[in-house]
């Protein structure tokens, strides 16, 4: 019995580049994150976290590529994306820090 050989392509894990609108911005405004995913395979989920000062909490419902913060008061907020694709092609993107 002969059969057809399998190939597997094994690619690059993701890369995600983040940007905002505003790295400083004055009390009670916003900032707008955006995120680039490229590589990887398969479909891409989204999920956006905060730094808490100890751990990374998901922000419950932001899961698309790009977070508006809710309006702020005085203080340093820290901000990533973490993605998950198909067949463990997980990634965080860098820190994006917004100063009030």
């Amino acid at each position: 019995m002969n059969s057809d050989p399998i190939i597997i392509e094994v690619v690059p894990g993701p890369t995600i580049e983040v940007t905002s609108t505003d790295q400083s911005i004055c009390e009670g405004g916003t900032a707008t994150i955006s995120a680039t995913v490229t590589g990887g395979a398969g479909i891409t989920s989204y999920q956006w976290q905060q730094y808490n000062g100890s751990t990374w909490d998901d922000i419950p419902g932001e899961t698309s590529a790009s977070y508006t913060t809710p309006v702020l008061t005085i203080g340093t907020y820290q901000y990533r994306l973490a993605i998950t694709q198909d067949d463990g092609c997980d990634q965080f993107s860098t820190t994006i820090t917004i100063n009030v």
